[in-house]
């Protein structure tokens, strides 16, 4: 993949800087609070700084993950993971499930069964008890990691076991993620909910009410917003649960980010979305306006100033011809949906479904469709909407080598050719 020639040419507008300033310092003239924000597609990391968006090189791969780091160090997970720190780009040794940054300045990762240490040119492992899905480290400089189900925290060398919050938990509950506050507080993701740790070691589960859908990172404010099926919520450094009235559903929101301005930073099927901490609209990015649906959002510090005006979508057309049971779908409407889509109202966008009516033949035309990836659709049968799998519009992958459309080009078609349903 070429995740190295798109961050070698994001140093060109990165200034080195020793590792207590802040790369981009100069986007809010001389504001040394702005940092840059960093947005994670399908085809990438669009980077907006200085009031300018620049978007990736086209990618072989996905990232499976990326971290910022309070010293403005962005580090993305694939397989062959980089940092981009002080202007420079540099190989990490390892595949990492997640990064910490020490009060000492060391670099922290959770790497497999270990966590290996960076120091300068001095790279350490430390075994941990079970494979490390995440790590985090508060103010204290307590090393925390999470197992499968488990918590522990190193002690010199040694791993102690969370018990207190086993003791919350209860036996055989999953964890997916570990966050740490500015104020020493720590998050444990469950995949059923979330606990909170106060300064005092105290657990005690949030009252989000429903089943959490995504997550950020908790700002240097204490500030952690997520997503439920009920809507968007925002923990204050008090663990006080706060419901925001935003124009979204929150099925749609992809990722989500805060900066330490207090804005919001949402990834959805209509775009991006940045919204004050109240949830009153700043600024809309329609949909097609970055190379593809936000996966992952880290902001630096308070963020880069906007754009005067949200940059233009990519629109293009889509083309096919559906066969059902090998004959002719004639006259019935089909509908493309996102590659997140289960069935749900992420089959659909805010004010404009990609929706089409095929002809006799089988054969449709979507116009104004926004560049992103695509792997389902309904279809009408028997009066009915039925649900059709990525596996029965792959024409596009297979002769491409990709799924359908986020190389969409302005007022290109994309051509589907023909999808057999059985």
């Amino acid at each position: 993949m070429r995740l190295r020639a798109w961050m070698v040419a994001t140093t060109l507008t990165t200034a080195a800087c020793d590792p207590t300033c802040t790369p981009g310092s100069s986007s809010r003239g001389g504001d040394t609070t702005a940092g840059a924000a960093y947005i994670a597609t399908t085809r990438g990391v669009t980077v907006l700084e200085h009031g300018t968006v620049n978007e990736p090189a086209d990618l072989a791969s996905v990232l499976t993950g990326m971290a910022l780091t309070s010293d403005g160090t962005l580090y993305l997970g694939a397989y062959d993971p980089l940092r981009l720190r002080n202007g420079r780009v540099t190989t990490l040794p390892e595949l990492w499930d997640g990064v910490a940054l020490a009060p000492d300045g060391k670099v922290w990762l959770a790497t497999g069964s270990t966590v290996t240490l960076l120091h300068r040119d001095t790279v350490s492992k430390i075994p941990t008890p079970e494979r490390a899905r995440a790590i985090a480290i508060p103010r204290s400089g307590e090393v925390f990691v999470i197992g499968a189900h488990d918590l522990y925290r190193l002690d010199g060398q040694t791993w102690t076991k969370d018990d207190a919050l086993a003791r919350v938990l209860g036996p055989g509950r999953p964890l997916k993620d570990l966050l740490a506050g500015p104020s020493g507080e720590l998050y444990v993701i469950a995949f059923d909910g979330i606990l909170r740790r106060d300064t005092t070691g105290s657990w005690h589960p949030l009252p989000i009410g429903a089943q959490m859908l995504t997550y950020g990172q908790v700002s240097s404010k204490g500030l952690f917003p997520l997503t439920t099926r009920t809507g968007l919520h925002l923990v204050d450094e008090n663990g006080t649960v706060r419901q925001l009235d935003v124009p979204l559903s929150p099925a749609s929101v992809s990722a989500i980010a805060i900066d330490d301005a207090d804005r919001l930073w949402l990834g959805a099927v209509s775009g991006l979305h940045i919204l004050s901490a109240d949830g009153k609209p700043l600024q809309h990015w329609p949909a097609g306006s970055l190379p593809g649906r936000a996966e992952r959002i880290a902001i630096h510090r308070e963020g880069p100033i906007l754009p005067e005006t949200p940059p233009a979508p990519v629109l293009g057309s889509v083309t096919g011809t559906v066969l059902l049971g090998g004959k002719p779908l004639a006259h019935a409407k089909v509908e493309l949906c996102t590659d997140g889509a289960y069935g749900d109202d992420l089959c659909g966008r805010a004010g404009a479904p990609l929706v089409a009516t095929t002809d006799a033949a089988g054969a449709f035309t979507l116009s104004q469709v926004p560049r992103d990836r695509y792997a389902f659709f309904t279809y009408e049968r028997d009066g009915k909407q039925e649900f059709a799998p990525s596996r029965w519009i792959a024409t596009a992958a297979a002769k491409r080598g990709r799924a359908c459309c986020d190389t969409l080009t302005t007022d290109a078609t994309w051509d589907l050719g023909t999808i057999e349903i059985p």
